[in-house]
């Protein structure tokens, strides 16, 4: 008899185990594309739902609502940089929790130079300390990298193998990039009304941009 009542238990737990399985998949699939906030999300509606059917599940409320208390407070946050595009994410705790895409045209425009030599890869970036905020310096900075592309490709490339060599070197925290004359107000601005970001006329002529190029053994098209 006690081997008969222990068959029904089995089969739930196995029949559990293949329930847990299968709608992790798409959680884990979810946190991939949209972060860890929006699986938080989607966790806490699930827990009110749940809680108002069955009176439990408030486990689940209090785990969410403090994952959300720390996004807003960002308590154990931190940004991380894409080398080749500049997109960001921030993290919880080094799990990423939500995007911040740079601009379409900028991605489109920076993943058109398909180099080997400029690495793929998520790097921490620096805090905010004051008004000092690095994820918003590097977001222009290959905002800036991406106005290259349409006037000399090569050069672009330059830019954003520095942009990459600055964030892996120095979380950008401290400094500035070797590429500083290239993305710099007078050298790169917005065009008119239109705001858009272009490389301003006149740019071959730059002394500090010359000495750009002649440091990286390049000759402007």
């Amino acid at each position: 008899m006690k081997g008969n009542t222990n068959k029904p238990l089995q089969a739930y737990r196995v029949q559990f185990s293949l329930r847990s399985l299968l709608l992790s998949i798409p959680i884990v699939a979810v946190g991939l594309v949209y972060g860890a906030a929006f699986v938080a999300l989607i966790a806490t509606f699930a827990g009110v739902v749940y809680w108002i059917r069955t009176g439990r599940g408030a486990w689940v409320l209090g785990i969410s609502f403090c994952f959300a208390a720390a996004i807003l407070t960002e308590f154990g946050t931190s940004v991380q940089v894409r080398t080749d595009t500049g997109d960001q994410r921030v993290c919880l705790f080094g799990i990423p929790a939500y995007y911040r895409p740079i601009a379409p045209e900028v991605r489109q425009a920076l993943l058109t130079l398909e180099s080997d030599d400029i690495p793929r890869r998520w790097v921490r970036c620096g805090p905010q300390v004051c008004t000092n905020d690095p994820a918003s310096m590097m977001r222009g900075f290959y905002a800036k990298a991406a106005a290259w592309v349409a006037e000399d490709p090569d050069i672009a490339k330059l830019i954003v193998l520095d942009l990459a060599a600055y964030l892996q070197n120095t979380n950008a925290k401290s400094g500035l990039p070797q590429c500083t004359p290239m993305i710099w107000f007078n050298v790169v601005g917005r065009k008119d009304s239109s705001g858009a970001i272009v490389v301003l006329e006149g740019w071959q002529s730059n002394p500090e941009v010359q000495k750009y190029l002649a440091d990286k053994d390049h000759y402007a098209q």
